[in-house]
Order: C-alpha cells, then sequence, then structure tokens
C-alpha cells in the first residue's frame, strides 16, 4: 500500500494548522505589543526559557515511542499516562522550587511571580491522554487539525481578553493554562482509546529505554536554539531578550513553518514502511 496521497493530504492539514496557528499568534502578539513593553515581554520570555528546558531535559519519549510500536498501543497507553503525569509533576515542583534562583540569575525579581504561575502548566498537561497521538499515528491529521485549532483558538482568545482586562503579562500564562486545561478535557471527549491508573513496570522500562535517546536529542535542540536567548537574557537584561526573542521568531518562520509540517507527517510514514528499505529511500528521496 503506498501512501503518497496520505502524505499529501497530511502535509497540506498539517500546513493549514500551522498557517493559522501562526495567524492568530501574529495576531494575538500585534494586540499585546500595543499593550505591554519589551521589558514585559522579556519577563515572560524568562518563565517560558525555564519552562521549554525543563520540559526538554524530563522528556520520555511518549509520543515518539507510542507512533513507532507496532502492536496496539492500548497496551502502553495506562503506563504512559502515568509517565506523563509523574512528569508533569515534577517539572511543576522544579520550576516553584528554582524560580528564585532564575530571577536572581537574570537579574529580573519581576518574574518570580509569572515562574511560579508558570509551574502550573506542565502538571496540568501531564494528564493529556496520550492516545491523542492516535491522530498522528493513523494519519488522520484532517482529525488533529480541528482539535488542535481550537484549543489554540480558545488560548488566544482568553490571553487577549484578560490582557484587555487585567493589563498584567501574566494574561499570556493564564491562556497557557486555560488550553491546557481544554487539551485535558477534550483528548478524554474526542479520542475513544482512554488511559486508567494502572502501571505495568515492564512497560515502564520499555518507554524509558527506547525514550532515553529522545531526551538527549531535545537537550542539544534546546541548547541549539535557546542558548543565545540565556546569554542575551544575563548579558544584555530582559528588555533586550524580549525584543530578541520576537525578532528571531519572526526571522526563522520561513524554516521552521516548512520543515516542522514535513516531518512530522512524514515521520509515522516513515514508521509504517521502516522494514522494507527500498520503499523507505525513495519516500525519503520524494520528501526531499
Amino acid at each position: 500500500m503506498g501512501y503518497t496521497k496520505e502524505t499529501i493530504s497530511g502535509i497540506s492539514w498539517a500546513g493549514m494548522l500551522r498557517i493559522t496557528t501562526r495567524g492568530l499568534s501574529l495576531g494575538r502578539i500585534s494586540i499585546l505589543a500595543r499593550i505591554f513593553t519589551p521589558s514585559e515581554f522579556g519577563l515572560y520570555g524568562i518563565a517560558s526559557l525555564a519552562l521549554s528546558l525543563l520540559e526538554i531535559v524530563a522528556e520520555t519519549g511518549i509520543n515518539v515511542f507510542l507512533i513507532q510500536e507496532k502492536n496496539s498501543i492500548k497496551n502502553y497507553i495506562n503506563t504512559a499516562w502515568i509517565i506523563s503525569i509523574i512528569r508533569g509533576f515534577f517539572i511543576s515542583l522544579i520550576i516553584f522550587l528554582l524560580s528564585p534562583f532564575v530571577a536572581q540569575f537574570f537579574n529580573a525579581p519581576e518574574s518570580l511571580y509569572l515562574l511560579f504561575l508558570i509551574s502550573i502548566v506542565p502538571f496540568i498537561r501531564g494528564f493529556i491522554n496520550p492516545a491523542i497521538v492516535l491522530y498522528q499515528k493513523d494519519l488522520k491529521f484532517k482529525n488533529e487539525f480541528y482539535f488542535r485549532f481550537f484549543v489554540v483558538l480558545v488560548e488566544s482568545i482568553t490571553i487577549v481578553l484578560v490582557a484587555i482586562t487585567v493589563g498584567s503579562i501574566s494574561s499570556i500564562i493564564i491562556g497557557l493554562i486555560i488550553g491546557a486545561l481544554l487539551e485535558v478535557v477534550l483528548s478524554f471527549v474526542v479520542i475513544e482509546t482512554r488511559p486508567i491508573f494502572k502501571f505495568e513496570n515492564k512497560h515502564f522500562r520499555e518507554i524509558l529505554y527506547r525514550g532515553k535517546w529522545i531526551t538527549m536529542a531535545g537537550v542539544f535542540n534546546y541548547l541549539f536554539h535557546n542558548i543565545d536567548d540565556i546569554f542575551v537574557g544575563k548579558i544584555l537584561g530582559k528588555t533586550s531578550l524580549g525584543l530578541y526573542q520576537v525578532a528571531y521568531k519572526i526571522s526563522i518562520f520561513p524554516i521552521t513553518e516548512i520543515s516542522d509540517v514535513v516531518s512530522k507527517v512524514t515521520f509515522p510514514v516513515y514508521v509504517k514502511i521502516a522494514q522494507d528499505r527500498e520503499r523507505l529511500r525513495i519516500a525519503f528521496l520524494k520528501s526531499i
């Protein structure tokens, strides 16, 4: 069975998701830029740097493992969910405990309350149904489009309304919290495969063993994309960090918005034909 048609369709839906969500993001930033100063964006940048670093360091590779698994993922869903919850809890705890030190490192005591607030986000995300990965595994990118777009739409509306009403940069994090809660609820409503609290040690070890390389790759990828932000924030201050982050994100749009979309769709296709090296070679050349 060929997957060219499914791949093209998947790239179309994933591309549409990318365009619409980035459009919402651009509109959101345009509004927020009229409300907040670069210094306030820098404070949020410090909090988001801490969150993204710990999420990468604590990455277990659950999604990659489930996509690669040839057998039914129902056998792993319960354990994967528990791992995700534990991971989210520890990320939240570490951010909360290290917040004073992070604020001191960047010489930005005003970022402390944002760090405390953003520590709630990974704890909530930990409860997302891991079976949501079936949208990618089964190449159902149309379904994922509606799911992700609705979450981002609600998140963006929340951020803008709270920003206009309260006038605080914390509105961005409040929007992230609302978006995370919505994603948890929807993941159990729209996906028939639902996890329960049942831990299986065999599956736990298997997931962590196969996911360790994802963790290592993620750490290097994080440093590649964010080590400059750390130095800018430390040496030049939160205002420069706010300006730099916005400019950098705009500059890499043409790269990330194409490569990320294609790789997201082709990865599950590669998994399906991984045993046929010739088909895999041809598929790789087509994607290039």
